[in-house]
């Protein structure tokens, strides 16, 4: 996991500048267009997971985290617990908590 907050940061500012940059640039693409972006058109998307991992990553430093490990799998498990866990921009630390407190409804 990462350890060093400057890293982070460094790697959280540079998703930030990115995202600015792709903005313009998808605005001169016409959108009848971007159909053809193909696995560039979900770079948003990529972006988004990104910074999700970061700043989960600087969070959850003393915390088993599936997806985090350096394991390698072939199934979508670890990966659809980090987005249930992890995937709303709320502050990471009570995510857990809120959810058990909701029950069962918290579910996608």
């Amino acid at each position: 996991m990462l350890k060093p907050a400057t890293v982070a940061q460094t790697l959280l500012r540079a998703l930030d500048r990115w995202k600015s940059l792709w903005s313009r640039a998808i605005e001169r693409v016409a959108p009848d267009k971007r159909q053809w972006l193909g696995v560039a058109r979900h770079a948003p998307e990529t972006a988004w997971l990104s910074r999700r991992i970061i700043e989960v990553s600087m969070a959850a430093q003393n915390k088993e985290v599936g997806y985090l490990r350096r394991v390698t799998t072939y199934d979508l498990k670890d990966f659809h617990e980090f987005i249930r866990e992890y995937g709303a921009t709320s502050e990471i630390s009570t995510r857990r908590e809120s959810r058990q407190t909701v029950g069962d409804n918290s579910r996608l």
